[in-house]
């Protein structure tokens, strides 16, 4: 009895989560671009993202979430891409017509339950980000794609805290890997 509440109790303390690309709506052909196409990552548009649970009914950590989520995602992802050998920048200005942008429009964020996911874990209370990814080069949409970061079923104080750090790495993992799988 005594080795069934151990294991009941360690599983509380651990959990599952991450983030996976959760539809791809149009898929970059492999090997349209060479890995040397300077690309820039955009601010994320985060002026509609819906926010929910704890803190989203405070206005003013749903503002600076908005601040973060735009600028901390595009420094993220080109921070990323530029570790992974990509020529990636912030735009700085006007960009050249036929320039390669990586835009990204943060649709959810839900800071999900601490209590819920404290007190119960395997996926209650969980938490996620939900960011639409588009890759335009010029006027033309070549990849259109969502990533999904969650929380998964962390429980105890495993599952505690603000996920949002997490989920802006995840976030950038995702579209690197996502562009090293279809650039030469």
């Amino acid at each position: 009895m005594k080795k069934v509440f151990v294991i009941l109790l360690a599983l509380l303390g651990i959990g599952c989560g991450g983030a996976s690309i959760s539809n791809i709506r149009m898929d970059l052909p492999p090997g349209s671009l060479p890995r040397t196409t300077m690309m820039f990552v955009a601010p994320a548009e985060s002026s509609a993202t819906v926010f929910k649970g704890d803190g989203s009914d405070e206005p003013n950590t749903v503002a600076g979430a908005r601040q973060t989520l735009r600028n901390s995602l595009a420094q993220e992802v080109a921070n990323a891409m530029q570790g992974a050998g990509f020529q990636a920048y912030l735009p700085n200005g006007n960009l050249p017509p036929e320039s390669v942008v990586v835009l990204m429009v943060v649709r959810e964020c839900s800071w999900g339950s601490n209590a819920a996911r404290i007190m119960v874990g395997f996926g209650a209370g969980a938490a996620y980000l939900l960011t639409d990814v588009k890759i335009v080069k010029g006027n033309a949409l070549i990849a259109d794609f969502t990533v999904d970061a969650n929380s998964g079923g962390r429980g105890g104080l495993n599952g505690a805290g603000d996920f949002m750090p997490r989920f802006i790495q995840q976030t950038a993992s995702l579209v690197v890997d996502y562009l090293s799988h279809h650039m030469k």
